[in-house]
């Protein structure tokens, strides 16, 4: 971790989404006093804190700690962080219980084979469609 960088990024995150270090540290379950130590590099972070501030602003650990510079949430194959929608879909998931869940899950992985199929039944489709087109050319 680049301490240097946690502390200024830690200090620009809040500076940018106008939060005093009263409410930061509210929002993540420290004092005013831990905040201002972290920003000014008095005091370097528990894992508890880096997370809970990364949690509270929505970027990555990655971001947070200098080892990237891109602070959106993102997986090893650089993917978009999540939507809305399907953090909502998440978290309703989460409300359902392991029988319910595992339905869901069926259903999902049914839906998909389905859509594997809808595909290659579509290139076997073009495919003879070609085929047919240039036997009667051939002819």
């Amino acid at each position: 971790m680049n301490f240097n960088i946690f502390c200024s990024r830690l200090k620009l995150l809040r500076t940018e989404n106008n939060l005093t270090l009263v409410q930061l540290g509210n929002n993540v379950g420290a004092t005013k006093a831990t905040i201002s130590n972290l920003e000014n590099g008095n005091k370097k972070p528990s894992l508890e804190i880096i997370l809970a501030i990364a949690g509270y602003f929505n970027v990555s650990l990655d971001y947070l700690t200098g080892r990237k510079d891109n602070p959106n949430i993102s997986n090893n194959n650089e993917e978009p962080s999540i939507t809305h929608e399907e953090s909502e879909l998440l978290e309703d998931f989460r409300l359902l219980n392991k029988y319910e869940q595992n339905i869901i899950m069926g259903k999902i992985s049914e839906m998909i084979y389905n859509k594997s199929l809808e595909r290659e039944n579509q290139e076997v489709a073009e495919e003879f469609l070609d085929i047919t087109h240039n036997n009667r050319l051939n002819k």
